[in-house]
Order: C-alpha cells, then structure tokens, then sequence
C-alpha cells in the first residue's frame, strides 16, 4: 500500500483498500499521500545530494590546492551538514506515516497497540524530554559558538605542536633544535586560508 501510495497508483490503491477492508473490517488502509510521498521524496533528495557531494569531494579530494583554497566548497560541505539528519527524519516519516493504520502491518492495528499509560503521564514525559533535549541542544551550540569564535589557535584545535616543542628544545644547529622521535619534516608551506 506504501508503494502504491508513493507511486500513485489509484487502481492498485484501491484493490489494496478493498483487500484490506474484507480481511480486517472497515476502515481507511490507505495512509497520508502527503506525508508518505512527502516524506519519501525528501529523504530520496537527502540522499541523492549526499551522494554527489562525496562524489564531488571524492574528486576535488585529489587536488591539494582546492582542499586548501577552495572557499566555496568549503561552505558548501559546511551547509550540507543537516543533510544526513534530514533524510534520516524524513525516512523515518516516511516509514512511520507509510504504515498506518497499522504497528506491525496486517498484524496489529495502531488502535489495538495504544499504551495504557494516562495522558497526564504522556505529557509529562514529552515535556520533560522535549525540555532536556532542548537544553542539551542550546548548551551544544553555545559551545560551539564559543569555540568557533576563539579560532582554531586559542581554542587548540588546528594547532601545529611541532613549533612548540622545536621552542622547548635546545638541540644544536646540526639537528635544528630537534632530538630523536621528532617529526623532522617541515610544517604545511599552505598558510591558512583567510576568510
């Protein structure tokens, strides 16, 4: 029914419907064309423009100056972040508006499977839940924004330590201030990009 729903198809929709109707009684079988079609071509985008990013990112990978320089890129890599989310909230409505009006499909029935727990009880979990997910969610960004405006030096990451320990290090001229185990290669001769 799922399938059908999505593909639009109103012949096999409706010998699904009066399939179902004769072996489990009255009653609307045909989920939410909205949010079962909806939801299915969302997640397909998602997916569709993960993949040609990595394909994309697979190529431009192989060139040294891109990775460094490429600001475009990087901002488009840095917007496709909500896209695994995305495609992983629309399947899931997907999933879940696709198969209604049943738990287990031609099992069990939604009606047949609804907790015994009282609404009081209900809401009080989802506000409790809803409220410590959204402080989880602000205390996550704030952080984030914070290291995000400190810069990769003051907050430590990107940092080069090999220039740190060459200053600790009284080596002589021959090893450049080096003692065994160091990496003696020289640092990235790409400055940082500057946005």
């Amino acid at each position: 029914m799922k399938s059908a729903v999505f593909q639009q198809k109103t012949a096999e929709i409706a010998q699904l419907q009066t399939d179902l109707v004769a072996r489990f009684g009255p009653g609307d079988y045909v989920p939410s064309e909205a949010w079962t079609r909806g939801g299915a071509l969302v997640m397909l985008m998602a997916f569709a423009l993960m993949m040609y990013l990595c394909v994309a990112g697979a190529v431009l990978g192989c060139f040294r100056k891109v990775v460094f320089r490429f600001r475009l890129w990087h901002v488009v890599l840095m917007a496709s972040v909500p896209l695994p989310y995305l495609a992983m909230i629309s399947g899931w409505v997907f999933r879940e508006a696709g198969r209604q009006p049943w738990v287990v499909y031609r099992v069990l029935r939604t009606r047949d499977a609804v907790s015994e727990l009282s609404p009081t009880a209900m809401r009080t979990s989802l506000i409790a839940f809803t409220t410590l997910f959204v402080l989880l969610a602000v205390v996550n960004a704030r952080l984030l924004w914070r290291h995000a405006r400190l810069g990769p030096v003051e907050s430590g990451l990107g940092h080069d330590e090999r220039v740190e320990r060459d200053d600790r290090t009284d080596g002589d001229a021959r090893t450049g201030g080096r003692t065994d185990g160091d990496d003696p290669g020289p640092a990235d001769p790409l400055p940082a990009t500057r946005y």
